[in-house]
């Protein structure tokens, strides 16, 4: 996803990137694939 069309910057994007570690470890923990958390924190990494 390009980083303009992301809906967060700045601090709402650390804290978006923040809220995703618990649904992150979740999926690992049960076996989900981890994929689309993982896609949008490397996009708010770019940030």
């Amino acid at each position: 996803m390009p980083v303009e069309e992301l809906e967060y910057s700045g601090r709402t994007a650390l804290d978006r990137a923040e809220s995703l570690r618990s649904p992150l470890e979740d999926a690992i923990v049960n076996g989900d694939p981890p994929g689309p958390i993982l896609d949008e924190l490397f996009d708010l990494i770019r940030l």
